[in-house]
């Protein structure tokens, strides 16, 4: 394992770094990273990434391939527009975590902020906490998974996906409707959860879209 101190560097050198490094090194150690933003953007390498401490906003984006853990808490945008991977954090992020995924999976031992998932194209999403409003807002594919409670507007606009909550869910977006959850759901997600050590509710609630809004005329919409 390689360690990389961000002390007296600029984000484009440690990025640079990381790239550079993750070519031939199988693991890296971030330290000292003082929750700056856009650690670890861009990165296209199969290498696993520890970021000891906080990270800002944009952290993991735009990346292909790595397994990033955060060990504390992480800024808005967590993820956002990942295509494949894994991005861990083990306490609480910001709103707007995988925005735009495109494949790969973010986990969030802690809470996540408002409009976890938005826009998601694929991959899944895990909170094992709770979520702020507007989860899912116009969600076009993948798996959304709040252990806890989430606040308003759940599955605002939503496409395609499908969204689990094993909490409160105050009110539900437009276009979305909750559905029976199959033995099989179940199972899976049980299984998905149990994987990350994950403890599950006693049961979860399923949301997906109502496909209506085609129907709608202008003056309706």
């Amino acid at each position: 394992m390689v360690t990389i101190d961000c002390l007296g560097k600029t984000i484009r050198e440690i990025n640079t770094e990381i790239k550079t490094r993750a070519q031939t090194e199988p693991e890296i150690k971030i330290i000292n990273p003082e929750a700056r933003h856009l650690l670890s953007v861009g990165l296209v390498a199969e290498t696993r990434l520890t970021i000891e401490g906080s990270a800002g906003y944009f952290c993991g984006a735009l990346t292909e391939g790595p397994r990033i853990e955060v060990t504390n808490n992480a800024g808005w945008c967590l993820g956002e527009n990942m295509m494949s991977g894994e991005l861990i954090v083990r306490k609480n992020a910001g709103s707007q975590a995988a925005s735009a995924l495109r494949g790969s999976t973010v986990v969030i031992y802690g809470n996540g902020g408002s409009r976890v998932g938005q826009v998601m194209k694929a991959g899944t999403v895990i909170v094992q906490g709770n979520a702020g409003y507007m989860v899912g807002f116009m969600m076009l594919g993948g798996k959304i998974i709040i252990v806890g409670d989430v606040g308003d507007g759940l599955g605002e606009f939503i496409i395609r996906g499908e969204i689990y909550v094993g909490g409160e869910i105050p009110s539900l977006g437009h276009d979305a409707v909750q559905v029976d959850i199959s033995q099989q759901d179940s199972d899976e997600i049980r299984s998905l959860l149990e994987h990350y050590k994950v403890k599950p509710p006693r049961e979860f609630k399923k949301i997906i879209s109502a496909q209506k809004l085609q129907k709608y005329t202008k003056r309706e919409y």
